[in-house]
């Protein structure tokens, strides 16, 4: 099973915005071209917990280039909100690695749910 906490951890953090125009943002994940194809099956978590945040229009990923595209409302929210919303969805996988890490291979979508509170709980803070 692909360790996406793990992946997280190392790599998310180091995100770079590679291109900007209002509403859309192309981010580098480093390696992200990298990572194997079970990875795929986690995206979904992933594009998930972006959309908590309100504004949030789409979430591309290309693996090949190792780059996020993000499409957000700018009457709803802007670039530094969003860029503090996926440093909050880093923080709260980081915190609760423990916990994914035992739950995760029996019951993803238990853990997704519980991660998903928390976003919820952090959204209206940003």
């Amino acid at each position: 099973m692909f360790d996406i906490v793990s992946f997280a951890a190392i790599h998310l953090k180091k995100f770079k915005v590679i291109h900007k125009l209002p509403g859309r943002l192309r981010i580098k994940v480093p390696n992200m071209n990298k990572v194997n194809k079970d990875v795929v099956s986690y995206e979904k978590y992933l594009t998930e917990a972006i959309n908590i945040l309100p504004g949030i229009k789409d979430v591309n990923y290309n693996y090949i280039s190792g780059n996020i595209l993000l499409t957000y409302d700018t009457k709803v929210t802007c670039e530094k909100q969003v860029l503090v919303w996926l440093d909050k969805i880093w923080e709260i996988s980081i915190k609760n690695r423990k916990f994914i890490e035992e739950n995760a291979a029996n019951n993803m979508d238990y853990v997704a749910d519980n991660i998903r509170y928390q976003l919820k709980k952090e959204a209206d803070n940003i």
